[in-house]
């Protein structure tokens, strides 16, 4: 059978991982080729010059508004899959002149039971299929709690309100003896307390996570977080808006004060343990061996 030449484009933070991951696999079935159209000029230029050669193009991102790479590969007659992020489904929702074409011509994937759902709404019967994997048994320490607490949140700048600053924000204020640490944001135009510091952009998020006991996501939509997979990899504590397993369920203010005063009372006395069934949970729904071979099998089809 020969090999199927497989496209990737979408979030690149997400493709160029996932075309690293898919190499190191191993699997003769398929090559890739992670592109990222959004941002550079070469790149928008190599999928105009190997679509026309490839198999399959695979987004992760989905617009329903215009893409010059879905209507490039649709022209000619391309097998187009669409990963769904949770963003992506708000602004579809709130599109009443979604691109009928992209929805009724192209595969549709997401990797949460909530989003495939919520994806129904408008019409879009998505599979699940998974590309968030992880492999080995790195384990990081977890820390001691003698200094305190410490929370970690990710909240993207420029878009602080959906991530949920104001709820990290308002337990900072309900717990000053808790340290907080927030990649991503550096906190301007918002009435920081000080018990936070706001990182910025963070490239080694693997050192955020040895110094954390907890990690927060308290945010208005969201699908299979990253973040919040990680954290759970890494043991930690993890309020969550979404019902996911081994979290604490917190889709509001008062429900994530509820969850820390625990974890701080914990704490206090030296008996707060990793969360070792969080990261048993991922090593078992995520190891990369099944899913690399679920997704590659779909491309290979």
């Amino acid at each position: 059978m020969a090999r199927k030449r497989v496209i990737l484009v979408g979030l690149c933070l997400f493709t160029k991982r996932l075309e690293k991951q898919i190499k190191a696999f191993g699997d003769k079935r398929v090559s890739v080729k992670a592109l990222d159209t959004y941002y550079t000029n070469k790149d928008r230029l190599l999928a105009f010059l190997l679509i026309p050669f490839c198999d399959v193009v695979y987004s992760i991102n989905v617009t329903t508004t215009k893409s010059r790479t879905f209507d490039w590969a649709f022209f000619w007659k391309k097998r187009v899959m669409l990963f769904w992020a949770g963003s992506d489904v708000l602004r579809a929702k709130n599109n009443p002149n979604r691109n009928q074409k992209y929805l009724q011509n192209a595969e549709h994937f997401c990797e949460a039971p909530w989003i495939q759902e919520e994806l129904k709404e408008i019409g879009v019967h998505a599979e699940l299929l998974r590309f968030t994997n992880f492999k080995g048994n790195q384990k990081i320490d977890f820390p001691s709690t003698e200094n305190g607490l410490k929370v970690f949140s990710y909240v993207a700048k420029g878009r602080e309100v959906y991530y949920g600053l104001n709820h990290i924000i308002a337990l900072a204020t309900r717990f000053p003896e808790v340290d907080f640490r927030v990649a991503g944001t550096n906190g301007e135009g918002f009435d920081i307390p000080t018990n936070v510091k706001c990182l910025g952009w963070c490239d080694d998020m693997l050192k955020e996570y040895e110094k954390c006991h907890v990690t927060t996501r308290i945010i208005e939509h969201d699908g299979f977080s990253n973040f919040v997979l990680e954290s759970l990899f890494h043991r930690k504590h993890v309020l969550y808006s979404n019902k996911l397993n081994h979290c604490l369920h917190a889709s509001t203010t008062e429900e994530g004060i509820r969850h820390l005063e625990r974890l701080v009372d914990l704490a206090g006395k030296n008996e707060l343990s990793p969360n070792e069934d969080g990261r048993e949970f991922v090593k078992k729904e995520l190891n990369t061996e099944d899913v690399l071979g679920k997704l590659i099998s779909k491309f290979a089809e």
